[in-house]
């Protein structure tokens, strides 16, 4: 599986504000689109900010570091 790259990942509890506080995050950021309620199984698009409320341990466990490719 190719696992994308720049993409942002916010894990916080339901309630916390990620989506309230998502455009803001995703400008700051400079992320080019945002994917709330992110089911963990779906490749989130390059430059992505994804909202989460799955653990970060989680998430390294679902999309872990991809190699940096050799120049």
């Amino acid at each position: 599986m190719l696992i994308p790259r720049d993409v942002v990942f916010v894990c916080a509890p339901q309630g916390a504000g990620k989506t309230m506080h998502a455009k803001a995050l995703m400008t700051l950021l400079g992320c080019t689109s945002i994917v709330d309620a992110w089911d963990g199984w779906s490749v989130p698009p390059d430059g992505a900010l994804v909202l989460t409320n799955m653990s970060p341990m989680r998430v390294s466990l679902v999309m872990p570091p991809q190699e940096e490719a050799a120049a």
